[in-house]
C-alpha cells in the first residue's frame, strides 16, 4: 500500500496522519504502535497486582530498618529540643545583662 502524498512544485509531499479513527493506515503504522502501548499497560498491571510473600529474615530486616529509621528521628528531635532550649537559655541571659 502506498502512502498518501501530493505534489508542490515537483516534489511530493506527506500529508497529515489520519484521524484516530482511521489509524489503520501502514505509512503511519499506528496500529502497531496502540497494539505496543497496549501490551505495556497490560505488563505493568499485571506486575503492579502480582503479590509478594517475604519470608522471615526479610520481614526482620525490615523491621530492623524501620526501627533504625525511627531512632534516628528521635534522636534529631531530642538533639533539635537541645538546641532550642539552649538558645532560649542564652536568650534570657542577654535579657538578665540588659
Amino acid at each position: 500500500m502506498k502512502c498518501p502524498a501530493r505534489s508542490l512544485e515537483g516534489e511530493e509531499q506527506r500529508q497529515r496522519p489520519p484521524p484516530v479513527a482511521e489509524t489503520g493506515s501502514c505509512c503511519w503504522g499506528r496500529g502497531l504502535q496502540d497494539a505496543s502501548a497496549a501490551q505495556g499497560t497490560k505488563q505493568m498491571q499485571e506486575a503492579a497486582t502480582r503479590t509478594y510473600r517475604m519470608n522471615l529474615l526479610e520481614t526482620l530486616a525490615l523491621l530492623t530498618f524501620i526501627l533504625a529509621l525511627l531512632s534516628l528521628i528521635v534522636d534529631v528531635i531530642h538533639l533539635t529540643l537541645e538546641v532550642m532550649a539552649k538558645f532560649s537559655q542564652m536568650k534570657n541571659d542577654d535579657n538578665k545583662k540588659d
